[in-house]
Formats: structure tokens, C-alpha cells, sequence
């Protein structure tokens, strides 16, 4: 593929993110013109993006041997008091630790991500997280596996907005 016809779908796909959904296609004329071979590919770009969205974001779609945690589930010495955010390779809640007594954020692996490599790409996550010190970077303070066979760490709560719309803000 052509570089330069990349970077240019490329930039447009990222100003479609501005864009009201009423006016993309006016967007997507201005700035495709005639070039059929452009706006398929800044199209391709942001179908890719709503099928990987709904993919990953919808509930059921890490298969039919999800876990969902309520209010008030228990994971070892953790209660959770409600979900955090969500992504493709598991989900984070705020959670009450027994001992020491504190709110924690506990990353819990998907079951149906919890083939070989993705889980060793989770430990890691937790050894890389655990090694680090800096006021920026939260603690690890607990890791294992639930009673159900699901892999989870707790970390330090760092209240605030997702990482995503803080970026685009």
C-alpha cells in the first residue's frame, strides 16, 4: 500500500473522532473528494474500530464462561464494591481489602483469555507493575487466582477519569 495514501486515511480516520455522526459523510466528502480508494480505506479504519469496540467493550464477549462479579462478591480477601472499567483481556473493580482494610482497584484476568501467553503477558504485567516505584505508577500489593481459576492482582486505587478521555481532553 501506498505510504502516503496511509498516513492521509491515517489523519483523516483521527479527525473523524471530532465529527458528529450527522456530519461525517459531509466530513468524509470534504476531505476524500473524488479518491474512492481514500474514504474505503479511512471507512475499513473505522469499521475495524466499532467491530474491535464491540468486541471487546460488550459484556458477553469474552465468552460463555465469564465470571461478573456483583456488589459484594468476594475474591480471596476482596469485596467488590463495584466495576471500574473493562477491557479485552479482563476487568477492573474498586474492591474492599480485608487486611490491611483499603479500597483497592482488582484486575481480574477473563477466563477465556487465560490461554498460555496471554496469561504470561498478565504475570508479567503484575512483575513489571510490582518492580516499579514512582509517584506516578500505582503499587501491586496482592496477586493470584480465584477460586474460579481466574488470575487477578490488587493494586492501589488511583481515582480519576479513564486514560482515554483524559487524552482527548
Amino acid at each position: 500500500m501506498n505510504p502516503e495514501l496511509w498516513a492521509k486515511a491515517e489523519a483523516i480516520y483521527h479527525a473523524t473522532e471530532e465529527v458528529a455522526p450527522a456530519d461525517l459523510t459531509d466530513f468524509l466528502d470534504q476531505q476524500c473528494g473524488d479518491d474512492t480508494e481514500l474514504r474505503a480505506l479511512v471507512k475499513r479504519l473505522m469499521q475495524r474500530t466499532d467491530q474491535s469496540l464491540d468486541s471487546f467493550l460488550e459484556p458477553g464477549s469474552v465468552g460463555p464462561q465469564y465470571k461478573h462479579y456483583a456488589e459484594g462478591s468476594r475474591i480471596g480477601q476482596f469485596q467488590i464494591i463495584r466495576e471500574i472499567g473493562r477491557g479485552s483481556m479482563g476487568t477492573v473493580f474498586l474492591a474492599r481489602q480485608k487486611e490491611p482494610y483499603r479500597e483497592v482497584a482488582l484486575k481480574i484476568l477473563h477466563p477465556g483469555m487465560a490461554d498460555h501467553s496471554l496469561d504470561n503477558r498478565f504475570r508479567q504485567e503484575i512483575q513489571i507493575l510490582g518492580q516499579l516505584h514512582h509517584p506516578g505508577i500505582v503499587q501491586i500489593f496482592e496477586a493470584g487466582t480465584s477460586e474460579q481459576g481466574q488470575a487477578y492482582f490488587a493494586m492501589e486505587h488511583a481515582p480519576g477519569q479513564p486514560l482515554n478521555k483524559f487524552v482527548r481532553q
